[in-house]
C-alpha cells in the first residue's frame, strides 16, 4: 500500500483511467502526458485508503495530481518524486496538497501559474489574412525550439530541458504544430 511510481502509464490508467474517461477535457493535461508519454514522466499510483490515486510528474513540470484521496496527500508530499519543486492541477486540490507540503517542511506555498479551460463555442470560418500555415516536419526543429523556449520563459512556466528532443519526440508521437509564416519569416505556431 501506498505511492508506487512507474514510468509505464498503463498503471496509472489502471487505476484511475475511469476518471480520465469520464471528463477528459476537465483532465486534459493527463490525458495528454499519458498519450505523449513524455522521456523522464513518472506515473504515481496510490493504493490504500481512501480509494485508488494517480499523480503524474514530467519533468521539469511540477506534480500534477489526478486523483488524490485524502489520506494519500501527506504520503504523496513524503514521497516526493525526486526534482519535483511544485504541484499543478485543480486549485482546491493544488492548495491543499501545498498545505500539507508547508506542514511537513515548514516551507511556504506561492501560486506561480494559474490556467482556465475555455469550452469553444461555435466554430467559424477564420479570417487568414496574409501568410501561410504549414505542419511542422522534422526539418523545422531548429527553427521552432527557440520560439518554444521564448514563449515558455514568458508564459512563466518551466523552459523544457533539450527543446530540440522535445519537438521530435512530439512529432515522432504523433503530436502536430502547425506553422504559420509571412513573407517566408515564422510568425506564429500553435500546438494541435
Amino acid at each position: 500500500m501506498g505511492w508506487t511510481w512507474t514510468d509505464d502509464p498503463s498503471a496509472l490508467v489502471a487505476a484511475v483511467g475511469g476518471v480520465l474517461d469520464a471528463d477528459p477535457a476537465r483532465h486534459t493535461l493527463a490525458v495528454s502526458q499519458v498519450h505523449l508519454r513524455p522521456a523522464q514522466a513518472s506515473f504515481g499510483v496510490w493504493t490504500g485508503p481512501g480509494g485508488p490515486g494517480g499523480a503524474i510528474h514530467s519533468p521539469p513540470f511540477p506534480v500534477l495530481p489526478v486523483v488524490v484521496p485524502e489520506p494519500a496527500i501527506r504520503p504523496l508530499v513524503d514521497g516526493w518524486p525526486a526534482g519535483a519543486d511544485g504541484v499543478v492541477g485543480e486549485p482546491a486540490l493544488a492548495a491543499q496538497i501545498g498545505a500539507v507540503w508547508c506542514a511537513a517542511t515548514g516551507g511556504r506555498a506561492v501560486l506561480r501559474h494559474a490556467e482556465r479551460l475555455h469550452r469553444l463555442g461555435s466554430p467559424h470560418e477564420p479570417s487568414l489574412g496574409d501568410g501561410t500555415g504549414r505542419l511542422m516536419t522534422r526539418s523545422d526543429v531548429e527553427l521552432v525550439a527557440p520560439h518554444l523556449v521564448a514563449f515558455s520563459t514568458e508564459a512563466g512556466v518551466p523552459v523544457p530541458d533539450g527543446p530540440h528532443e522535445l519537438l521530435r519526440m512530439r512529432l515522432q508521437r504523433g503530436g502536430a504544430i502547425m506553422l504559420w509564416a509571412v513573407d517566408g519569416e515564422l510568425v506564429a505556431l500553435a500546438g494541435v
